[in-house]
């Protein structure tokens, strides 16, 4: 059954809309992929938003069905995540999900969402009342570069080998120094150096 996924940064009226799946995009097959098992066990805002992106990337690339990048628009029929299937957000040291009811932490069983859910109104989970969300993305909030400042590919493109911005999509760290015994995969260029998302959002912290 195709499914549909939308993932955000925070929750509320500040979320920023990083992206969506179509395809069988549950938590499950999110899970199966290497960069979506990073998304669902992000502990960090920077590491969950650069899986996220990546995600969208290896979607499509994988044939699991298509990736939607902010800068595309935002790409359903209906205005707001209130009709999406799931919605994956990182918010408060973790990955929550929800199917537009109530939140539930993104290492919750899939079998008990149904029971979860099942008696609550379902609601756009990215507003705090019944207004419509403006879905204000990552792109409105900062100044993306168009181009990696190391091996100068634009965003979307893959890292050139021996880039110094290209991270490992398996644990999240610089490709360069990554002495791991595993394939890194290939890294795209966001917009953003890596960490300036999260500081951006996190003004303090760090």
């Amino acid at each position: 059954m195709t499914t549909k996924a939308d993932f955000y940064d925070g929750r509320g009226r500040s979320a920023v809309w990083l992206g969506s799946l179509q395809g069988d995009a549950d938590p499950e097959t999110v899970r199966a992929v290497a960069c979506g098992r990073l998304v669902l066990e992000a502990t960090d805002p920077f590491t969950y938003a650069d899986a996220v992106i990546d995600l969208l990337d290896v979607w499509a690339d994988d044939d699991l069905g298509h990736g939607y990048h902010p800068r595309d628009g935002w790409p359903w029929p209906w205005p707001d995540s209130r009709d999406t299937d799931w919605v994956f957000t990182f918010d408060h040291g973790r990955v929550w999900i929800t199917t537009g009811r109530a939140w539930l932490p993104a290492r919750t069983p899939v079998e008990r969402w149904n029971a979860q859910n099942e008696t609550a109104e379902r609601k756009d989970p990215m507003t705090e009342d019944s207004e419509q969300s403006s879905h204000k993305t990552v792109f409105d909030l900062l100044e993306a570069r168009q181009r990696c400042p190391d091996c100068d590919i634009a965003i979307g493109e893959e890292h050139v080998d021996g880039c110094d911005v290209a991270r490992c999509l398996i644990n999240g760290g610089q490709q360069l120094s990554c002495e791991a015994d595993h394939d890194c995969g290939l890294d795209v260029w966001s917009g953003w150096w890596p960490g300036t998302l999260f500081s951006e959002l996190n003004p303090g912290e760090g």
